[in-house]
């Protein structure tokens, strides 16, 4: 982010992490709520989630040919106040929410698709692959920051006395969002005709990295993005690991980390990262399913919170940097949607499972699920690594 005139970069710092604060209610603070509140805590919580990602994934090919043609920003305006309307209906229902887990799930469906998508292009409009190691390390670390405050930020939820009161500091955090994403200025785009997946599936279906690509959204939604962040909950709730300071300790840890990164990582620094992360999430996973006490699940938790951070990091990173090689640029709305319904997958097929196991196995037979989803880290880094080395290879970047 060294061009001093290019004040995007900042607006959507800003932008993504008043989402952030968003997305820990609609996700930490709802799983930890359904946990308190329902007697078949992992089959509700597998619902609410699977029925988002269905509709995040339906919703795709709408939302991306919707952008293709029309305007970005104003599509994530939207996705703005279609989270403050969301936000005010979840706010209502209150302990009422367990009595409508499918239609919370439509609602946060919905929002993710309004926003996410349109981000994503709006990002790749804005943001070089010069300056996007920089973006991404500066703001993953104000992200983590917003983790460490979240008891206060959900305090805010929690012990407001009125609708009225929550309803005011909601809509005050989505008018400074609404300022803040109004002053990125997008550049210039050509008149686009509607989208045509198939003819860019042809022109693309041959090229290495996209597939590797897709390779890695799919095994992403089984797990740094799927179910592993619930398993964490979970396990908090069904056993007496409770970590309190110590995960906050974590997310420090990596708010300095990512700092670090952003200001001194190279691309030729993926390929090792990468490796190191695998070993170090993978061992973690093993020694957790074989040996589970607090010590053991410290030591898993850390490499959820921190290891896999930096492997989700550099996903985005060659994500975004992908779409606007010369191959993809002009197809860019395509790719993502494509990229959208692999993720989707991944997390659809991990949430089944995890309903699964909730109607009709027990809690011990989770450890067999989180083995079989360390496979798909594995298979996730490997992707990543033969994704990177192909990049060193041709100099992509």
């Amino acid at each position: 982010m060294s061009e001093k005139t290019n004040k995007n970069p900042y607006f959507l710092i800003i932008t993504n992490c008043i989402n952030k604060i968003y997305d820990i209610f609609l996700g930490m603070f709802i799983v930890s709520f359904l946990f308190r509140h329902t007697k078949e805590s992992i089959t509700d919580i597998s619902i609410y989630h699977l029925i988002c990602y269905i509709f995040v994934a339906l919703l795709a090919y709408f939302t991306g040919n919707w952008i293709k043609r029309g305007n970005r920003l104003l599509m994530y305006q939207l996705g703005i106040i279609t989270t403050f309307i969301g936000f005010m209906f979840f706010i209502y229902l209150q302990n009422n929410l367990v009595n409508y887990i499918p239609l919370c799930g439509i609602v946060y469906g919905i929002i993710m698709s309004f926003k996410a998508f349109p981000f994503n292009l709006i990002v790749t409009d804005n943001i070089p692959a010069s300056q996007m190691i920089a973006f991404k390390g500066y703001l993953e670390s104000i992200k983590n920051f917003i983790r460490i405050a979240s008891p206060l930020i959900l305090g805010f939820f929690l012990t407001f006395d009125s609708y009225f009161k929550t309803v005011t500091f909601l809509a005050f955090l989505s008018v400074v969002e609404f300022i803040s994403f109004s002053c990125i200025k997008a550049p210039a785009r050509k008149e686009l005709p509607c989208m045509d997946i198939k003819t860019f599936w042809q022109k693309t279906k041959n090229l290495t990295y996209v597939r590797q690509l897709y390779k890695i959204e799919f095994c992403r939604g089984m797990t740094i993005d799927g179910t592993l962040s619930t398993l964490i909950t979970i396990y908090l709730f069904k056993t007496d690991f409770n970590l309190g300071i110590i995960s906050s300790s974590f997310y420090g840890i990596t708010m300095l980390l990512n700092l670090f990164f952003g200001r001194y990582c190279k691309y030729s620094h993926f390929v090792r990262i990468l490796m190191l992360a695998a070993i170090l999430v993978i061992s973690s996973v093993l020694i957790f399913i074989f040996a589970p006490n607090k010590v053991s699940f410290i030591l898993y938790n850390f490499c959820f919170i921190v290891v896999t951070q930096f492997m989700r990091v550099i996903v985005d990173i060659n994500m975004f940097n992908v779409s606007n090689l010369p191959e993809v640029i002009e197809y860019k709305n395509e790719y993502f949607v494509i990229r959208e319904l692999f993720l989707g997958l991944g997390r659809i097929i991990s949430y089944m499972m995890l309903l699964f196991f909730g109607l009709y196995g027990n809690f011990e037979i989770l450890q067999y699920f989180l083995l079989f989803l360390t496979i798909f880290v594995a298979l996730m880094s490997l992707n990543g690594i033969r994704l990177n080395h192909y990049f060193d290879k041709c100099s992509k970047f």
